[in-house]
């Protein structure tokens, strides 16, 4: 980790501050696929002529992604809680987005620096991803979750775990990404109707309940969008067993918060080849997570639709307009062979 000196580091800060305050993306328009242009219920039900959707591209916060806001928040609240007097290494089980936050913002706090502690599985590519931002490695033993391995070692004096799956700045943070859904929306003059996401920590989805819906709006309807199976796992989300082992070590919840059943209905070759789809016809650069919620969204349209629930999704325009929370880019994810087939 690069020293700064004490100018260097309130500079740094107040480019933090002003980055969640003034700088993040707008929301773009969300092509519809092309899957989905040819299913007979989207053609049967008009639904494209009141339907908007649109996505805030966390991958475009500069070098950052979608985890900024939940990152910076979680270190501000241990520093104000004076966990960082002794300047400890803070350690977090994270093996992508989580870590290269931390490493980026680790040099304005006073901590020796930090280490993302990553299971023996995690590929060498992602391992030096994780290094360009300054961060370290700690590499859980074979057979131990990285999660439990960062939860012993963070319990050893001269660390200090900050762990994702567990505090509240995770959710707390997503309070400058909403309000600034907010002022997009109002900039392009919609009323929003639906949030949707992808199950990883599940802080995004907890943040939209937070400060979308009980602070402004009562009606909104949350998608949450998870991988099928272990088999079918798409980087970057979780699927139901994964997300009931999290609640076991008192993660996050989203039953209570999104519009059941989860939806996890997308194969991960559907979900890489929509990813190609966007990049490649579209120019969007976004992460496979990005992707599988896309398709899981239309897939809950679809079951509406079926149910003769549509009507339901509207706002008082009588549309339905949706934001879509993408968390990152995909190029970290092409050193994947079976991700990479699908751009070639």
């Amino acid at each position: 980790m690069r020293q700064l000196n004490e100018a260097e580091k309130k500079s740094r800060r107040k480019q933090f501050f002003d980055l969640l305050e003034h700088g993040l993306p707008p929301l773009v328009e969300v092509p519809t696929p092309d899957e989905v242009k040819k299913e007979p219920w989207f053609k049967d039900s008009g639904i494209q002529k009141i339907l908007s959707v649109y996505a805030f591209e966390g991958g475009k916060m500069r070098a950052a992604n979608g985890k900024l806001p939940a990152v910076f928040k979680a270190w501000l609240i241990d520093e104000e809680d004076g966990k960082f007097k002794d300047r400890p290494i803070v350690i977090g089980p994270t093996s992508g987005n989580w870590g290269l936050v931390s490493g980026l913002v680790a040099p304005i706090f006073n901590v020796a620096g930090f280490k993302a502690v990553v299971g023996s599985d995690v590929p060498e590519g992602k391992r030096v991803h994780l290094q360009s931002s300054g961060a370290g490695i700690i590499v859980a033993p074979e057979g131990v979750s990285a999660i439990n391995y960062a939860s012993e070692l963070g319990k050893k004096p001269g660390y200090h775990l900050i762990n994702q799956y567990t505090h509240r700045g995770t959710y707390e943070g997503g309070k400058w990404t909403m309000d600034h859904i907010r002022r997009e929306l109002r900039r392009l003059g919609e009323k929003l109707s639906i949030f949707a996401a992808v199950t990883g920590t599940c802080g995004t989805l907890m943040a939209a309940d937070l400060y979308l819906r009980k602070a402004h709006q009562p009606t909104l309807k949350i998608f949450g969008v998870a991988s099928m199976s272990k088999a079918e796992d798409v980087p970057g989300s979780r699927y139901p067993e994964k997300l009931a082992a999290l609640k076991e070590i008192g993660g996050f919840s989203y039953e209570n918060i999104i519009e059941l059943p989860l939806v996890a209905s997308v194969t991960r070759d559907r979900a890489y080849a929509l990813n190609a789809e966007l990049y490649q016809q579209h120019f969007l650069s976004v992460g496979p997570t990005a992707a599988l919620l896309i398709a899981g969204f239309y897939d809950r349209l679809r079951e509406h639709y079926e149910q003769g629930t549509i009507d339901s999704l509207k706002n008082k325009d009588n549309k339905i307009v949706a934001v879509l929370y993408f968390m990152d880019m995909h190029l970290p994810y092409l050193e994947n062979p079976t991700y990479l087939r699908f751009f070639q």
